[in-house]
């Protein structure tokens, strides 16, 4: 055997009977922070009223590199850059470049441009969605589980989904924001194991919607305020006899 700064070479072997097989074991220090996200729960929310798709990433991180040996000193921490070598000193999220009014607390969210992902036609009533599965949120990153909530406008309908990836897709879900009177469909997937050749991959989603839809809130609350002043006129030239 022969070594090299990271390269163990093994032979020339001559003479090996066949289905000849004996165990390797190779012992070795690395201390790069591996970083697991253990569950990734993404939500999507297009809205035909403001243009824009609304991304929201809750992500629980554990490490699953090199253990802690001893009690842990933030001082000594600190103090001395050699230590904590395998630790996670930082996050490198990617987000699309048209993202805005980013936030980030237990989980990172921000808003897009419609046109980043939907393709909207000129004419008639047929949407496409195309948006990646995850964001890639850290270098070498990696989800053991991931749970993707796609809200559509209220209205949409003749939903068909295409994936490259074998994901799991659960039953949908209805969400009702004011004065929603039909919902909003929600379309839940869910998949396990995921590297960057998989989050890097689109979900494609085609739906029809008609704006027409949107003049269903203006119209409710037209109706409701109609109604409210021939209750108050109606009470004004008829008031009640006591």
């Amino acid at each position: 055997m022969t070594t090299g700064t990271n390269k163990l070479t093994y032979g020339p072997f001559k003479d090996i009977p066949a289905n000849q097989a004996e165990p390797l074991t190779i012992h070795f220090e690395n201390n790069t922070p591996f970083c697991a996200v253990t569950q990734l729960t993404r939500s999507i929310r297009v809205s035909p009223w403001t243009g824009s798709i609304s991304i929201n990433n809750e992500v629980k991180v554990k490490h699953v590199g090199a253990k802690l040996k001893g009690s842990f000193s933030r001082l000594d921490y600190q103090r001395d850059p050699t230590n904590g070598a395998s630790s996670v000193r930082n996050f490198g999220a990617e987000l699309p470049r048209t993202a805005r009014d980013v936030y980030f607390r237990d989980g990172i969210g921000y808003r897009v441009p419609s046109s980043e992902f939907l393709n909207e036609p000129v004419s008639g009533n047929n949407h496409r969605l195309s948006i990646p599965f995850s964001d890639y949120l850290y270098d070498g990153m990696f989800v053991e589980e991931a749970l993707v909530k796609i809200t559509l406008p209220a209205g949409a309908s003749n939903i068909e989904v295409k994936g490259p990836v074998n994901y799991e897709r659960l039953k949908d879900e209805v969400e009702f924001s004011y004065l929603d009177v039909i919902g909003m469909p929600v379309l839940v997937f869910k998949k396990n194991n995921l590297v960057r050749e998989h989050l890097d991959k689109p979900l494609v989603i085609r739906y029809n919607y008609s704006k027409m839809y949107m003049l269903q809130e203006p119209l409710l609350l037209l109706t409701a305020a109609i109604g409210l002043l021939i209750i108050l006129i109606v009470q004004r030239f008829h008031p009640n006899k006591t």
